[in-house]
């Protein structure tokens, strides 16, 4: 270490050893308290906690934490997320949770993985099991205060030894800039005030941090806004970012957020605990709650705007189901299961988006009337603009909100239910937060401030492109893998309602519920993705890096990076990131510019250091942190010494080295550094060659260098670095588009088929579908007459899309159920030709059969692709009969055409 780092070394330990928390006195101002330190972090949040830990293991000897509460952990322990939700894909085969529709994308590693570890091993010896919850969606569960000693238990040795000092209950309330007016300004100093979480006040400012450098980890970005840093909320207009599922500008409205949520802990009592009925209460405001809600009021509501759907799921199990993992309210995000041997009794996390969350547009009435009294037009400002004292409002309505869930559940639903064996009314919320109301300090928040970053994360970027929607994607890497990426990323792009809607005869002061607007759903997925470096730095300042949700991305983007584990790894690569700076002296954006250095953020996050569990820097599926060559692995792909198949999403470690397949490896290590890798013995695994390749070029100083970093364009591709996912690489703007697979005549829907004189062609569609040389069936009933149809009338269950030419591949019948047609021909055998699919769109979950026997199971199509398919069946009872559709799957199975040729 330096003199100069020597000397803030020494000013921070006398800092800390005289610094106490002061008490203002009513008629005077706190004295102010300075702080000198190497690095500042704004929230002991999951991510502000992992930058704090991952920065001291990687050398930072003074790190300050300034959190306006008292719990580290931020969505896990304050905002009450005790059901985690991880990365998600939509592979069969994953490491992850069956019962789920979204499996489990990546092995868990890094902080993530010792956190969870930690609390699960708490778990065990508390609950009998690690995962007691057998929750629905899941599948680790905890109750916050007791997770909150696992954050606590990790961080505490470096608090111990003073490398971190951690400032609790105070809220920043200026920033002080160095060159405002230069083209790279910097954050010199951040100035505190004690602050109350149930009032949202602050008092007289008392504590002031001069750091080298600033991670703001706040829920709202509270650094970056007092300094002026630039940032972006609310929805991004197509014309920002050039996203395909976002709006036109003519249809943002400005508060429109991913709505906020206050969760519940409740736990069983075994008695009856209804809970006072909250203010405002209507259980109008409820008809998604339960089936038992919607069936008993909730359909014959009106309201102002359109409902796409309602849901509404099971109230709670049936007396015998109480312990199953299934789909109810009760159970969906259960944290444990009731054991009365060891004394513990069921609790759930009330998290749940049918009836509890806030929308953050179009504000009832009242809550409009009192922004409105504390400043004109902050009723109109996006949440993440308004002042804490703004924000109470909205957050007390919230919390009076999710309450009238607990309060609908306890006395409608209870009246309502025929089985009250586990009723919500034997329920009381959990005192386990020490708040007055027994409620957590603050609510989930899935969307916050955005900073603009050196690059903004788009959807084009990492959108699966095997179909429109979710359900055609295929387990693959994302189009764009970027060249600074520090951590894997997968999910969908997870909106919950963001429209609020009000009864039409009650307007804003009645009832409301949320709705579905467009564009904002759950049903775009993205590929397996990389997090770039570029995202944490902001555009134009220097001395700050972003954390928790305080980074680069859109808002499309942002639904689906605010993950538990997604935003311990940002604040963990936010942490290696400033470590890295801290010790070479160098500015964060030159880490951009200089291979070698930024190869050493790699080189903390996917270690070892002081105990800790490597994080996964590549996302490959069947990697777990423990193997041996889980850091060569990583490390060679990331760096891009190795790369593989766009499909090839598992890397096989165990499995034999194929000769050619170690020669190709050899090769690309080789144009890369120059070095050619000799292996020592025949017969490696695939781990073994990666563990022998990296020991051998990991200690050369061969990194193949990007280009020299132009402040404009540095691949000279006419694509600015701001908006070049690529920017070391030449490309064309990353465009957002189906990769169709190039047709096959299996997949062409065209009859190729050799026809013989007894052929027989069946064109299935409407009136309107006839094709020269077909017979056409428009969905009726079976007669004798024609001798063929169905088994009930499917005449309303035709399309013909307009989209190729060919009619008969251009229309169909469909169903959504299990349907019959038959065919009658003489007995004996015959050979059949079937072909579904839509020329408009992509089709799931498709099944045939002939006489009974699958030829086509649960096959999906794209838009424009179908799936032909032959098979030779006997005739025994003088009909063909095939069977389209399953009975339990979700989607519709498009018949095409039929092709009939009897064999003599």
């Amino acid at each position: 270490m330096n003199n100069a780092r020597t000397y803030l070394s020494i000013v921070f330990i006398v800092c800390t050893l005289a610094f106490a928390e002061p008490t203002a006195s009513a008629n005077a101002p706190a004295a102010l308290q300075k702080h000198e330190c190497e690095l500042l972090i704004v929230g002991a949040t999951e991510s502000g906690w992992a930058a704090a830990i991952q920065a001291a293991r990687m050398g930072v000897n003074s790190i300050i934490i300034v959190h306006d509460g008292e719990w580290y952990g931020g969505q896990y322990t304050e905002q009450s997320l005790a059901c985690v939700d991880e990365d998600k894909g939509v592979g069969k085969v994953g490491w992850g949770v069956d019962w789920h529709p979204m499996k489990r994308s990546f092995h868990r590693s890094g902080l993530f993985k010792e956190v969870m570890d930690r609390i699960e091993t708490f778990n065990e010896k508390k609950y009998g099991a690690g995962m007691p919850g057998l929750p629905y969606h899941g599948p680790s569960t905890f109750h916050p205060a007791e997770a909150e000693q696992a954050f606590r238990e990790l961080i505490q040795p470096y608090v111990d030894s003073k490398q971190i000092q951690v400032i609790w209950n105070h809220a920043p309330v200026a920033v002080e800039v160095m060159g405002k007016d230069s083209s790279h300004p910097r954050i010199r100093q951040v100035t505190f005030a004690p602050v109350d979480l149930q009032t949202g006040k602050t008092e007289s400012p008392d504590a002031r941090v001069n750091a080298r450098l600033t991670i703001d980890a706040s829920d709202w970005g509270d650094v970056i806004q007092l300094a002026g840093v630039e940032y972006e909320c609310g929805p991004d207009p197509q014309s920002r970012y050039g996203e395909p599922s976002a709006p036109p500008e003519d249809e943002i409205s400005h508060n429109e957020m991913n709505p906020i949520t206050w969760a519940m802990i409740v736990e069983d009592t075994h008695k009856p605990s209804p809970i006072e009925r909250p203010e405002n209460f209507d259980d109008r405001n409820y008809p998604r709650a339960t089936g038992l809600s919607m069936n008993g009021f909730g359909k014959g509501l009106e309201w102002d705007r359109p409902i796409r759907s309602y849901g509404g799921i099971l109230h709670w199990p049936a007396k015998n189901d109480g312990n199953k993992r299934m789909l109810s309210v009760y159970s969906v995000r259960r944290i444990v299961v009731g054991n009365k041997e060891l004394g513990t009794p069921t609790a759930i996390l009330l998290n749940y988006m049918n009836g509890q969350d806030y929308p953050l547009e179009r504000l009832p009435a009242r809550v409009v009337a009192a922004l409105e009294e504390i400043e004109a037009g902050a009723s109109q400002k996006n949440i993440v603009e308004m002042t804490r004292e703004e924000r109470q409002v909205i957050f007390d309505d919230a919390k009076q909100h999710s309450l009238g869930v607990l309060f609908h559940m306890q006395n409608y639903v209870h009246e309502h239910a025929a089985d009250q064996t586990h009723t919500f009314r034997n329920f009381r919320l959990s005192p386990e937060f020490g708040t007055p109301d027994n409620l957590p300090p603050k609510p989930y928040i899935r969307e916050g401030l955005r900073l603009k970053a050196m690059y903004m994360m788009r959807e084009q970027d990492g959108r699966n492109r095997d179909g429109f929607e979710k359900t055609a994607a295929k387990e693959r890497f994302s189009e764009v893998l970027y060249p600074d990426g520090l951590f894997p990323w997968q999910f969908h792009y997870d909106f919950h309602r963001t429209g609020r809607t009000y009864l039409k005869k009650e307007g804003d002061d009645g009832p409301w519920i949320d709705f579905e607007k467009p564009g904002r759903h759950t049903r775009f997925v993205s590929d397996r993705s990389v997090f770039p470096l570029r995202s944490l730095i902001p555009i134009r300042f220097d001395g700050l890096l972003g954390a928790q949700g305080n980074v680069g991305f859109s808002s499309i983007v942002s639904a689906a990076i605010r993950l538990h584990d997604q935003r311990i790894h940002i604040g963990q690569a936010a942490g290696a990131a400033a470590a890295v700076s801290l010790q070479h002296e160098i500015e964060l954006r030159q880490l951009i510019e200089q291979r070698t250095l930024f190869e050493e953020i790699r080189a903390g996050l996917c270690s070892s250091l002081d105990g800790g569990i490597p994080l996964l820097l590549w996302p490959f599926r069947d990697l777990p942190a423990y193997h041996p060559a889980f850091t060569a692995i990583n490390r060679l792909h990331a760096a891009q010494l190795l790369s593989t198949e766009a499909t090839e999403v598992d890397f096989r470690p165990d499995d034999p080295a194929k000769q050619a397949w170690i020669q190709k490896g050899i090769e690309q290590i080789y144009r890369s550094t120059q070095h050619r890798i000799s292996l020592p013995k025949q017969n490696l695994t695939r781990g073994e060659f990666a563990s022998e390749a990296w020991n051998q070029v990991k200690d050369l100083s061969m990194w193949k260098s990007w280009p020299h970093w132009d402040a404009h364009d540095t691949d000279h591709d006419n694509i600015a670095n701001v908006d070049d996912a690529l920017p070391f690489i030449s490309n064309e703007p990353i465009i957002w588009e189906i990769n169709r697979p190039k047709p096959t005549p299996e997949t062409d829907g065209l009859l190729n088929e050799t026809l013989t004189k007894n052929s027989i062609m069946i064109n299935f569609g409407d009136r309107e579908s006839k094709q020269s040389g077909f017979l056409t069936d428009v969905g009726a009933p079976f007669n004798s007459k024609s001798g063929y149809g169905w088994g009930k009338d499917l005449r309303s269950q035709t399309r013909i899309r307009n989209a190729v030419p060919e009619s008969y591949r251009d229309s169909f019948v469909f169903t959504r159920t299990l349907d019959r047609w038959e065919y009658e021909l003489p007995n004996g055998e015959c050979r059949v030709t079937i072909c579904v699919g839509d020329s408009g769109h992509d089709q799931v979950h498709q099944n045939v059969s002939l006489e009974g026997n699958p030829i086509l199971t649960d096959i999906t199509t794209t838009s424009g692709l179908f799936q032909e398919v032959t098979a030779s069946v006997i005739i025994r009872d003088h009909r063909l009969t095939v069977d389209i559709g399953h009975e339990k799957h979700p989607g519709n199975t498009c018949l095409n055409w039929i092709l009939i040729q009897p064999v003599n």
